[in-house]
């Protein structure tokens, strides 16, 4: 009687590394969806920057002149030096 022979085996006796769980990060699309929203909501908050700055500005502007025409008032009537 003949003997039963294993049959050989591929490869290295090494065991395989178990899978590792990669975290779940989103997917390409989810960035390239939330750029695109980022640069809609810059470019409709660019016009509303613009006005606020230049509403800031006119106000300051604004000021001067009214704190420049108040002081020009108090001497001129010359109460300034009874105020300050």
């Amino acid at each position: 009687m003949r003997k039963i022979e294993m049959p050989a085996r591929g490869g290295s006796n090494r065991i395989p590394r178990r899978k590792v769980h990669r975290r779940p990060y989103a997917t390409p699309e989810v960035y390239r969806i939330a750029g695109l929203r980022i640069k809609a909501l810059a470019r409709a908050a660019a016009p509303f920057l613009a006005c606020l700055a230049l509403l800031l500005a006119v106000w300051g502007y604004s000021i001067a002149l009214w704190d420049t025409a108040y002081n020009v008032g108090l001497g001129a009537s010359g109460a300034g030096h009874a105020q300050r």
